[in-house]
């Protein structure tokens, strides 16, 4: 890995605007909270909703990043320039992070838990141009 491939990763974590996943998961975790108290909290369930929050928020963050870049909001911004508009990513780029399609018939990706899993075709899934994310 080079060096311009470690900066285009610096810029795209911050594209993905971390400061906002706290806010993101608060819903699920105050959920859990009551399910717990209720006496039926799932782990499964916990763990695959937080990880659809933050994947979700990412993906907002990806495509309100390349929205204002594209009609020139962020051009007049007071505070920090976005990646877009400062120049750190290409419109290009970003809207290659940011695919929402359906699956084809027998795709595979490796899930966090390290397990490879087969989709069906037409299930939704985000990806880049190198194959399903989740």
């Amino acid at each position: 890995m080079n060096f311009q491939s470690i900066k285009k990763i610096k810029y795209w974590i911050q594209a993905s605007r971390i400061e906002t996943l706290p806010l993101s998961i608060s819903g699920i975790i105050v959920g859990s909270f009551y399910a717990f108290y209720n006496y039926s909290f799932d782990k499964i369930i916990f763990v695959l909703s937080i990880i659809t929050a933050i994947s979700f928020q990412i993906l907002s963050n990806f495509a309100n990043d390349y929205g204002d870049g594209v009609l020139g909001t962020d051009n007049n911004r007071i505070g920090p320039k976005r990646v877009i508009a400062s120049g750190k990513l290409t419109r290009e780029e970003l809207k290659k992070g940011i695919i929402v399609r359906n699956s084809k018939s027998e795709e595979q990706f490796t899930a966090l838990d390290n397990k490879s899993y087969k989709l069906e075709s037409g299930m939704c899934v985000i990806s880049d141009n190198e194959g399903v994310l989740g």
